[in-house]
């Protein structure tokens, strides 16, 4: 008989055996369940501007981004700031079988039908320009009377002694651009923040405590016309110490206006969005600010939100709710103590708050 006393113990290997095959076990039901869910249905959509702006490059750049993320192949179309022209765009992409179409309208109202024929054939989702009264599910973009309010209040700041102020803007037939104006006038003549804004016509008289509004410049999207336009309407109101500018262009064709007029360093002029001449304008002083839109996610969100809807129609889900909502982006402030950053991050930044024109709550 052999004395096994001092002798080491066999291991047991029982819980190790168990633990493999666990994990065995774990990986096949890992394995099998992925290799039986489908596959994500790639879809195709598109989006479409209304003019050919530089200001829709991170809107595109968001949309192809948003493209890659979400399983979509996106097509860009940049209309002419043309009725017809964009019309025969869209419809030239339900020819193709787009499933989705985001676009910015040129005329929100003289395309109602347009685009409830296209929302019978594929999802809809404006940016920038809303058509709250059409068929579309979703509007992505800001809070266009809002901003409005934000440009009145860089003018307070820039003139505070107040005066008289001309806007630019390239329509009124939008109504971002409708809004937006309504926004400077309330604003900068006592009316506050309304929530149930109407709109003054054109020739209305807008007369505050300190400011006034002598005329507005509608440009329909030409840079040279609104140049031309707002050069002429300084002659024709000398009085006047300000201009809000409320497109892309607007600030630069503004600063251009001003040196027609003879009148440099004596207009305070307040933008939109951050173009080259913009930024060199407020870099130089000659533009005070410039209220910006997170143009990059406007883009992202409305190709995101499309896919979102094509799917959910297959699925017969709720990813994108019934009716008619919006997804409103940021806003902020461009000055000249943060267009350093702006451009070194190549974003934008500093959101901001209420207007200071809102009310107290």
């Amino acid at each position: 008989m052999s004395d096994r006393t001092g002798a080491s113990a066999r291991p047991n290997r029982m819980p190790f055996i168990a633990a493999v095959a666990i994990i065995v076990a774990l990986g096949a039901v890992i394995y099998f369940g992925m290799a039986s869910q489908p596959s994500v249905k790639r879809v195709k959509l598109a989006l479409v501007t209304w003019n050919q702006d530089p200001f829709w490059d991170p809107v595109v750049q968001g949309a192809l981004d948003a493209g890659k993320e979400f399983d979509a192949d996106v097509e860009i179309v940049k209309a002419k700031p043309e009725l017809e022209d964009q019309n025969q765009r869209i419809r030239e992409l339900i020819g193709k079988g787009v499933e989705g179409i985001g676009v910015s309208l040129n005329d929100p109202t003289a395309q109602e039908g347009l685009l409830k024929e296209v929302a019978a054939k594929c999802a809809v989702v404006t940016m920038d320009v809303d058509a709250p009264n059409s068929a579309r599910r979703v509007f992505v973009g800001i809070d266009n009377y809002s901003a409005g309010h934000f440009a009145a209040d860089e003018m307070r700041e820039a003139l505070p002694e107040g005066g008289a102020i001309i806007i630019t803007v390239g329509s009124i037939d939008m109504l971002h651009g409708r809004e937006r104006r309504q926004g400077v006038i309330d604003g900068l003549i006592d009316r506050h923040y309304l929530m149930e804004h109407s709109f003054d016509p054109l020739d209305a008289t807008l007369k505050g405590s300190n400011y006034s509004v002598a005329t507005t410049i509608i440009d329909h999207g030409d840079t040279a016309k609104s140049t031309q336009l707002l050069a002429e309407a300084l002659k024709t109101h000398p009085e006047v110490k300000g201009v809000v500018a409320l497109f892309s262009y607007s600030a630069g064709a503004a600063l251009d206006a001003i040196k027609q007029a003879g009148k440099q360093g004596q207009i305070k002029v307040v933008g939109f969005d951050e173009s080259e001449a913009t930024q060199a304008g407020i870099e130089d002083g000659s533009i005070s600010a410039s209220i910006l839109q997170d143009t990059y996610r406007m883009g992202n969100e409305t190709i995101r939100l499309l896919a979102d809807e094509v799917r959910s129609s297959d699925k017969k889900s709720q990813a994108v709710p019934a009716g008619p909502r919006k997804v409103i982006v940021e806003i902020n402030i461009l000055k000249k103590d943060n267009l350093q950053q702006l451009r070194d991050s190549k974003s934008v930044h500093t959101p901001v708050g209420k207007p200071t024109t809102q009310p107290l709550s």
